[in-house]
């Protein structure tokens, strides 16, 4: 396990993203503070911005899929396998199974009319998560005066660390140490939380029998954000003002995504379950404290 932990943090990509930070801060000048925070808040808007989008677009193009199967095709083709039941004289079990079968069917060439495959709702997991991991092993590499012995000649690491070191928050002037003042952390917490909560709220939803099953995974994720403070807690500043900015732009693109204008700027179709006015739906959530 150690040998495939130090493998992960001497990753090509790892070096790659310490040397862009490092560019990042000496090319504009920025302290390391405002590097970290505009580097993360760059990322999050050009890269995972579109995927987040993409994924709008598909869970409303798979609503109205939903919608037209239930609606039109299943009733059009349940009327058609009655016809051929009584034509020629299959039995109930014969008659559900081809009904099954046709219906896949029917439901695949739909995913493919709609281009909504179900893969593309989780782009934004499959770009943020190992970006977020390989920039935060790259911070806390600079962070804790970690050097790699095939970069010991090319790489200033004491020149980062020292930089890190005297570049912080008014709070924070040392970004390699641990925020004492718990401010950090509680703001991992905290954008966690809500980025958590706008999402599990951006549509109005059914009561249904899965609703359970939805409210235990809520609590898992709320569990994790919790979990997310002492891990923070225990982590150089600098990794943890990274995390708290990365879930800060999280919860900033998911609110601008809720508004119909925007949404129908990137065009993300209109579907019944959109709030009209979602920015005052979540303030009465967070009033009446219904976070679940």
């Amino acid at each position: 396990m150690e040998s495939m932990y130090m493998k992960l943090i001497s990753l090509p990509m790892v070096h790659t993203l310490e040397d862009t930070l490092a560019h990042v801060h000496d090319t504009t000048g920025l302290p390391w503070w405002a590097t970290i925070m505009a580097s993360t808040a760059a990322f999050r808007l050009f890269l995972t911005l579109p995927a987040h989008v993409t994924q709008q677009k598909v869970m409303a193009k798979r609503y109205l899929m939903s919608e037209e199967m239930k609606t039109e095709v299943l009733p059009s083709l349940q009327r058609a396998t009655n016809q051929h039941q009584a034509m020629k004289g299959w039995s109930k079990e014969k008659a559900t199974k081809q009904f099954r079968m046709v219906a896949a069917q029917m439901h695949q060439l739909k995913v493919r009319e709609y281009n909504c495959h179900m893969a593309k709702m989780f782009t934004p997991i499959f770009i943020q998560i190992p970006f977020w991991v390989f920039n935060s092993i790259a911070i806390r590499n600079m962070a804790i005066l970690r050097h790699s012995p095939m970069r010991a000649e090319v790489s200033p690491v004491e020149e980062r660390f020292i930089q890190l070191s005297s570049e912080g928050l008014a709070w924070c002037p040392n970004l390699a140490l641990a925020d004492t003042s718990l401010l950090l952390p509680l703001l991992v917490g905290v954008s966690f939380a809500g980025t958590i909560f706008v999402s599990n709220n951006k549509l109005q939803m059914q009561p249904a029998v899965s609703q359970p099953k939805v409210t235990k995974m809520t609590v898992f994720l709320y569990s994790i954000s919790l979990l997310m403070v002492p891990i923070a807690y225990f982590q150089p500043a600098a990794v943890s003002l990274y995390w708290a900015t990365s879930g800060l732009m999280g919860v900033l693109i998911n609110l601008v995504l809720l508004h119909p204008p925007v949404r129908r700027m990137v065009r993300i179709p209109r579907i019944p379950a959109e709030h009209s006015d979602p920015y005052n739906n979540l303030l009465q959530k967070i009033v009446s404290r219904k976070f679940l």
